[in-house]
């Protein structure tokens, strides 16, 4: 049996091929290619998440908690919860006897800190045939997808800084050598442009041998600059987090005004100056062989931040026209909204009175019946 295990790196389309195996698990299956889906959570994708628990980690913890308990119905110490999982998949593996077991979750992109010992002696009691992969993201690009995710939850903008590759796949080869492979995420040098192809392709072509396609869809989808904008504003504004809520409401009214923004992208000066004190582009190229398409590698140094406010359009290019006409629909989409519930509340208090008269109507009525009754009774009880 082969093992296959996908660790990221995050925006690296880690979500697109989890959604693709997760929904062909059953044709993999049959295959030979076991893609275990060990619990519903109700998602479109079924990551790996709780391998991280091997990590133990210390820093922002809550969602191996949160997987836990919807995976376990409990929280669990993380070495337990990674004893559970991994004897999760080894039973797994034990019942349908793959040939392929195919394992993915970028939570495992970060410093291994000694813990990959253990990962390496799980992963080898299942089999000595094992690759790990990392698709790697340009640093601009990946310092920008960043930012967008972070919008989501608060208006504080990251720092433009360096992204690290070394600290986390050096560890990885220290523990299992050249069985890790980093592979450029960059749409013109993945195939058919497309990440889930790419890493069926080249990690997975017994799916295609098979007859099985597997391309990838959008699953986590981007904003453009002056969605973000929009919704920095806002929660500076408000002081409230908005989540997806907004960014959704947002993204309807582009798709509804027809204004088909370019895609977000960071001012000249913050990309150049990301791509340039990211100085393990350079080690990666000489590693791995991957290397970013037009990358400054010559003019590689650390170096001070630009001076930069705290705002999307200091760090984007943000189109003031599109702002503009996003918030004004966006402002009259609230107040039809607001018209609409006023109508429907006028209408229960309208359909309520008249429910009222009628039942009034008819108590009058039977009070009447019950009087024409009574008086009949009377002349008989005076004969009496």
């Amino acid at each position: 049996m082969r093992i296959v295990l996908h660790i990221g790196q995050q925006k690296t389309g880690s979500s697109a091929i989890q959604a693709a195996f997760t929904e062909k698990a059953a044709e993999l299956a049959a295959a030979g290619i076991l893609y275990p889906v060990l619990a519903k959570t109700g998602q479109v994708a079924y990551p790996h998440t709780l391998l991280g628990t091997v990590l133990e980690p210390t820093k922002n913890p809550e969602k191996l908690h949160d997987r836990q308990q919807r995976e376990f119905g409990a929280v669990l110490s993380f070495p337990d919860a990674f004893e559970r999982y991994s004897a999760a998949i080894s039973a797994e593996v034990a019942k349908r006897q793959p040939k392929v077991l195919v394992l993915s979750t970028e939570y495992l992109f970060r410093p291994l800190n000694g813990k990959g010992e253990r990962l390496r002696a799980w992963l080898e009691s299942l089999s000595d045939d094992i690759t790990l992969v990392a698709y790697v993201r340009r640093p601009s690009s990946q310092y920008l997808s960043a930012l967008q995710q972070t919008l989501r939850s608060t208006p504080k903008i990251p720092r433009p800084r360096p992204v690290p590759y070394r600290d986390v796949l050096e560890g990885y080869r220290e523990v299992f050598g050249e069985r890790i492979k980093a592979v450029v995420y960059e749409r013109a040098s993945l195939m058919a442009g497309d990440v889930v192809a790419d890493f069926a392709a080249r990690f997975v072509p017994e799916a295609a041998a098979a007859g099985i396609a597997l391309k990838g869809a959008n699953v986590n989808s981007s904003s453009s600059a002056e969605v973000m904008a929009i919704m920095q504003d806002y929660m500076l504004e408000a002081g409230v987090k908005l989540g997806r809520t907004m960014e959704s409401e947002l993204l309807v009214q582009v798709k509804v005004r027809g204004l088909n923004p370019p895609r977000p992208r960071l001012r000249p000066e913050i990309a150049d100056y990301v791509d340039r004190v990211s100085v393990d582009a350079a080690w990666l190229r000489e590693v791995f062989g991957a290397s970013f398409e037009g990358f400054p590698y010559d003019g590689q140094e650390a170096g001070p931040p630009p001076e930069v406010e705290a705002r999307v359009a200091d760090i984007c290019v943000v189109d003031e026209t599109i702002s503009r006409t996003l918030i004004y629909s966006f402002l009259d989409r609230l107040m039809k909204n607001d018209r609409k519930a006023r109508r429907r509340r006028r209408q229960g208090a309208g359909e309520g009175a008249a429910g009222g008269g009628a039942a009034g109507a008819k108590a009058e009525a039977r009070a009447k019946a019950k009087a024409r009754a009574a008086r009949s009774r009377e002349p008989a009880e005076a004969a009496e």
